[in-house]
């Protein structure tokens, strides 16, 4: 197998010019269309007047950016299937929103969500949850935009700061013409671009491997096919309860974040509110298990018996020999600088001479990750204006003693130069993103960092009624410097407690997989003579 990857064609630049004309021009037409965007409510929530289905496909586009396309391949890939348990966290994490949390911040005719912390508590509280999720959402948005630099690095060399810059570019610009109608509808585009070209390397991986059956059995070693850890050591690394109810915690405070909170209240109606969540639920249950699949097929097609991963793969013997005990080619991992790139390379190397293939690939990397950035800096200017700018105000106005304005086309003048300055900001945080671990050990980590001191102030805000700002800053306080303790060890440490999954197909793992295709063809052969 050669090493070399397929530079890009003319059809894949194409239709990689395609997709960022098509999102760049969402900003453009929602600029202007409709009277432009002239206040607050239309820039931030789109009057308030957008269907269910467009917002379940940017909610499920927003949160499915390169982090999963290329992220979920890579950890099946290096540790096995057992993290397909994160799904299913979203059985009760969203029906939970749904009916509790969305018909609250609803009924508020809020922009912000932490506009509801500052009514039932202090607005100093609102500002303080505020500024934390804007750091998450800045270090997010970072990681989305890396992917897809780190992708192209991969296969066509282009310098990662130049990718980084030119995503952050794109995404910045219509986020900043279009406002929220221009971000929801560029979704919208970019989930058909995604859908398209997970579907598409997907199918053409299983060609390419020989089928279900060969990457079934080239995976069933080393416990790489065991789906269900029901242990409770804290310790492990994956386990179903700490993916089931730890994970799910998080992902409450991704439903109660900024990001989609957003979005409930862009929608016409409470039921469309709801609907839009549910059904983004549906959609990610379809599409999430396809991207783990990848992993599975990339183990199989990587076959190689010398190579391990630890911490990135550096194969360097290329020389293409085939195993004499069953005619299969050997096929080597290629060297590449994080374990991320993997599937880019599968990609290219394997597909690249199909026109437009890497083109459309590359596509859905980025459109991921423009949808992302996209919502991400729309909600954190919404919480900045909401929760920074209008509090101080107020407080101004308070000490000064003079008579409050509202100047709203100010501020969505405002809201527009923030928009700029979040984006070069989110960019620039792109530059630290590679030091900091793999896309999936970033998002968890942020999540359980971020989101959990969060989701606990929203918890105790709508489900206890005696709590006050006192106490509720104190569990926020050390909820948030705990979760940075336990999270920082081991990313400045590298030091893991538990190790991947060989890589390699060591003779022991060979020979169980030997073994069990020997009984498999035993029992078929008994079934049928009986």
């Amino acid at each position: 197998m050669s090493t070399d990857v397929i530079p890009f064609g003319p059809l894949d630049f194409v239709l990689f010019a395609a997709m960022l004309a098509v999102s760049a021009s969402t900003g453009i037409y929602h600029c202007y269309a409709g009277g432009g965007q002239k206040s607050t409510s239309k820039y931030l929530v789109a009057d308030r007047k957008i269907g269910c289905v467009p917002i379940a496909l940017s909610i499920f586009v927003s949160f499915t950016s390169a982090v999963a396309i290329l992220g979920f391949p890579a950890e099946i890939f290096v540790h096995g299937i057992q993290y397909i348990n994160f799904i299913t966290k979203f059985l009760w994490a969203y029906p939970f929103a749904a009916y509790f949390f969305i018909p609250v911040f609803r009924s508020l005719n809020i922009i912000s969500v932490y506009e509801y912390i500052g009514l039932r508590y202090h607005p100093t509280m609102q500002t303080t949850c505020a500024l934390i999720f804007v750091l998450e959402r800045l270090i997010y948005m970072a990681t989305t935009m890396v992917g897809p630099a780190l992708a192209v690095e991969a296969v066509q060399g282009y310098e990662v700061w130049h990718t980084l810059f030119f995503a952050g570019a794109i995404a910045t610009f219509y986020t900043t013409l279009g406002g929220m109608k221009a971000v929801i509808w560029a979704d919208v585009f970019q989930f058909f671009v995604m859908f398209g070209s997970v579907f598409a390397v997907t199918v053409l991986g299983l060609i390419a491997v020989g089928g279900i059956d060969n990457v079934l059995d080239n995976n069933n070693v080393e416990n790489r096919l065991k789906l269900f850890d029901f242990t409770l050591d804290p310790m492990t690394r994956l386990s179903f309860f700490g993916l089931f109810f730890g994970s799910g915690i998080g992902t409450l405070g991704i439903t109660l974040g900024q990001t989609n909170v957003q979005r409930y209240i862009t929608a016409k109606s409470l039921a469309h509110a709801r609907g839009s969540l549910l059904l983004s639920g549906v959609i990610l249950f379809v599409m999430f298990p396809i991207m783990y699949f990848n992993g599975l097929v990339l183990y199989a097609f990587y076959n190689n018996q010398q190579t391990s991963l630890l911490p990135a793969i550096n194969s360097t013997d290329w020389t293409p020999f085939t195993d004499s005990s069953n005619g299969v080619p050997v096929r080597y991992e290629p060297n590449y600088n994080s374990a991320d790139q993997i599937l880019m390379y599968f990609v290219s190397n394997q597909f690249g001479r199909i026109p437009g293939m890497q083109g459309l690939f590359v596509s859905c990397l980025f459109a991921g990750a423009l949808s992302s950035v996209s919502s991400g800096i729309n909600s954190v200017v919404a919480c900045m204006l909401q929760d920074v700018i209008k509090p101080w105000r107020r407080w101004r106005l308070e000490k000064t003693k003079n008579k409050a304005t509202q100047n709203d086309a100010w501020d969505t003048k405002l809201t527009k130069i923030l928009n700029c300055i979040v984006g070069i900001v989110a960019t620039l945080f792109g530059f630290l993103v590679p030091y900091l671990g793999t896309f999936v050990e970033i998002t968890n980590i942020t999540a359980g960092v971020f989101g959990g001191p969060l989701t606990g102030v929203f918890i105790m805000a709508m489900f206890i009624p005696r709590t006050n700002t006192l106490g509720t800053s104190i569990g926020l306080v050390i909820g948030f410097s705990f979760g940075v303790f336990m999270s920082a060890g081991p990313v400045v440490a590298r030091q893991l407690d538990t190790q991947p999954l060989a890589i390699h197909k060591t003779q022991e793992s060979e020979e169980k997989r030997f073994e069990s295709r020997r009984h498999k063809i035993i029992n078929d052969v008994t079934r049928r003579q009986g």
